[in-house]
């Protein structure tokens, strides 16, 4: 006898709310930060970078469930533009939509 037992997928976190970077103390340090998700499952945040407002972002790290922010160094400060996204991923891999772009603009 077999018995098929149906398991649902769990849904991924909500996307991050409250992203926002800058330079970080007047060092070349750039400063990420977020809201914590309310994810129960939380495994970790996925970094991304861009240097284009409102283009794809490549990984740039990912970061302990447990922080709510990222030092971005020792990235070397372009003259423009340097945007970031954060997403949430739980423990069973599912990733949230992509956080609201968050951009400065180094001079």
């Amino acid at each position: 006898m077999f018995v098929v037992v149906a398991c649902s997928p769990s849904a991924a976190p909500e996307a991050i709310t409250g992203l926002t970077a800058g330079l970080s103390g007047g060092s070349e340090e750039i400063a990420v930060s977020w809201d914590a998700s309310v994810a129960s499952d939380l495994d970790h945040y996925n970094v991304y970078f861009s240097l284009d407002p409102g283009e794809s972002k490549e990984l740039l790290t990912d970061v302990p469930g447990t922080d709510t922010a990222y030092i971005d160094h020792p990235r070397d400060l372009v003259e423009g533009f340097n945007c970031y996204e954060v997403t949430a991923v739980d423990s069973d891999g599912n990733e949230s939509e992509p956080s609201d772009e968050a951009c400065f603009t180094a001079t």
